[in-house]
């Protein structure tokens, strides 16, 4: 199947994600689908179904708001979506080691999602500013870098 910005399954992940169904989210992705998110480094990459659904079980527990939206969307005959997308919600508990101070962020994030030509997904890469992440939340004072 050729996927276009209109019909690759990214669409449905966000969708999903900014309904905050999980269990629908994680049906969208094969078996051994492997996330990376790039910020983490090593620490930032595993299987989906095990420590992807936990962290984003985590993120949406510590931001009940959070949600996105799709800014762009460009596609290739490959089946991947490289998605420009804005992250933003309110932090209402400390999770990810970011103690809770209330606040609330928007963050640009750029999405790679490759999709299988039955429509499945079998990976996520995920960038953004941390930093930016970080010093939103009140938690990094970026003033002191030079």
């Amino acid at each position: 199947m050729t996927f276009t910005p209109d019909n690759h399954p990214a669409n449905e992940f966000f969708r999903l994600h900014r309904a905050h169904d999980i269990d629908a989210m994680a049906g969208l992705f094969t078996d051994d689908a492997m996330f990376r998110w790039v910020p983490f480094g090593g620490a930032g990459k595993g299987e989906v179904h095990v420590d992807g659904i936990k962290a984003w079980r985590t993120l949406m527990d510590a931001f009940p708001d959070l949600t996105n939206e799709i800014l762009g969307m460009y596609t290739d005959d490959r089946g991947h979506a490289f998605c420009q997308v804005a992250i933003s919600g309110t932090q209402s508990k400390d999770a990810f080691g970011v103690k809770n101070l209330g606040r609330h962020y928007r963050v640009e994030h750029m999405y790679i999602f490759h999709a299988q030509p039955d429509g499945m997904i079998d990976s996520i890469v995920s960038y953004w500013n941390h930093a930016n992440f970080l010093r939103q939340l009140g938690t990094m004072d970026l003033s002191e870098i030079g």
